[in-house]
């Protein structure tokens, strides 16, 4: 931490610079220095999106929940990975419910999910919604990565839906030992 604090008398000294600043947030993310973080972001020039995701990230990783959903109803401006970030803080926080809510409403804006996106949200589900999130799978996704494609077997496995599994499997372009673990099992 303590290099942190030289670093921001540094860019105030001599003026912020972009690069710097995002460094000393994480910076300050990693010492759980939240409120720090928080006050450079509105010194910082011109902040981006990543300068937002690294702090919405930090209150997730300290399970701030209720605080980083409420940073990120103020972000001005959200990209896929600010809903991934968003999605997965629900997950490792055990908020399944809310993590399948906030995937609905990522999916009314005009961002679009990626493979990461439905990966998190489909082992939350039950086998509707995964048949539904999976015919949107096949409209959004080129191909199945072999992370996503895992995920989409173990819903129709564990429903006891072989033969969808198998399709899920066979359609795959690259499996994993993961991948294999799962059709053993």
């Amino acid at each position: 931490m303590y290099k942190a604090p030289v670093l921001h008398a540094s860019l105030i000294k001599n003026g912020p610079h972009f690069y710097q600043c995002n460094i000393l947030l994480q910076a300050y993310i990693n010492s759980q220095a939240l409120s720090d973080a928080h006050k450079l972001l509105h010194f910082i020039p011109q902040s981006s999106v990543v300068s937002y995701n690294t702090i919405l990230s930090g209150y997730f990783k300290f399970g701030l929940v209720s605080q980083a959903i409420k940073f990120f109803d103020e972000t001005p401006k959200r990209d896929c990975h600010a809903w991934n970030i968003v999605l997965s803080g629900f997950v490792k926080n055990h908020k399944l419910g809310e993590a399948l809510t906030h995937f609905m409403e990522m999916r009314s804006s005009s961002v679009w999910p990626d493979s990461f996106t439905y990966s998190t949200v489909i082992p939350g589900c039950d086998l509707g919604f995964g048949r539904q999130l999976h015919a949107d799978i096949v409209k959004v996704c080129s191909d199945l990565d072999a992370f996503l494609g895992t995920n989409l077997f173990r819903i129709y496995a564990e429903a006891g839906e072989i033969g969808d599994a198998r399709k899920v499997f066979d359609g795959m372009p690259s499996r994993d030992l993961v991948t294999w673990n799962a059709m053993i099992l």
